[in-house]
């Protein structure tokens, strides 16, 4: 196997600040999908959920987003990684997701996923509770590791069909296609 599972509150924070670059960069509107609170039950694929937290009392929370990469997740606003994770940590958000059945799942169709996508030499998998969906990295150089965020409530087929979805609306965002 050449995936691993990582969970740390750590990880959990740098997915929510992922999703809150592509909320502060409009790319979730532009591309057509609907934003609404975190737990709202929603199975809908255009709809992403957020936390509603008071992220105005990290300074200057939304412009600072804006400059996180979409090409890898190491974020190098420390201070802001900090402060975030402090406040998913008091509204009580930060809580391993439980991935058992996933992992066991993911395990027995890795092989074909990786014989699909081609050129990878590790998948690295952020289990997560507060991101809507899933969520990649995308590779600049191949071979690649690729990186996924990956909603709890989501199935293997999330992993699967994460990168042509996110990577389709991103090459329509951009003019691509």
């Amino acid at each position: 196997m050449i995936t691993s599972w990582e969970w740390s509150p750590q990880t959990e924070t740098i997915g929510v600040l992922h999703e809150a670059h592509y909320i502060a960069t409009s790319f979730y509107k532009i591309s057509g999908f609907n934003l609404l609170p975190l737990n709202s039950k929603n199975l809908d694929p255009s709809v992403m959920e957020f936390p509603d937290l008071d992220f105005k009392a990290i300074p200057r929370f939304w412009k600072r987003v804006i400059n996180i990469s979409e090409t890898s997740f190491p974020i190098r606003d420390t201070e802001l990684i900090d402060d975030t994770q402090n406040l998913l940590k008091e509204a009580g958000l930060l809580k391993r997701p439980d991935t058992a059945i996933l992992e066991k799942t993911w395990g027995k169709a890795e092989q074909e996923i990786v014989k699909t996508v081609g050129n990878i030499k590790e998948i690295i998998i952020y289990p997560t509770n507060l991101i809507s969906r899933s969520m990649f990295n995308l590779p600049t150089k191949f071979p690649a590791t690729v990186e996924f965020y990956l909603n709890s409530r989501e199935n293997i087929y999330g992993i699967a069909e994460t990168p042509n979805t996110q990577g389709r609306k991103k090459q329509e965002s951009l003019g691509y296609i």
